[in-house]
């Protein structure tokens, strides 16, 4: 996804909203030998778009449902 798609969803929120946002960039794979160039980020966006990430979906679903259900039962999470 572009920065631009995501500035346009960020529109339909208020300013103030509170939101949980993940999102990665080149950086995350840096291993602090070599940085990964634009071209080798590109093909790594282009072979994952569209590839099942929902694991990681829903692994995140279920780590929120947990601390709301610790939250609902009067623990801090």
């Amino acid at each position: 996804m572009k920065a631009k798609d995501v500035i346009k969803y960020m529109k339909e929120y208020h300013p103030e909203d509170e939101l949980l946002v993940m999102w990665w960039d080149s950086d995350v794979l840096y291993n602090g030998d070599s940085e990964v160039t634009e071209d080798e980020w590109n093909g790594v966006i282009d072979t994952t778009d569209g590839h099942g990430l929902d694991s990681v979906n829903d692994e995140v679903y279920s780590i929120l449902k947990e601390i709301l259900f610790a939250i609902r039962r009067g623990g801090n999470g």
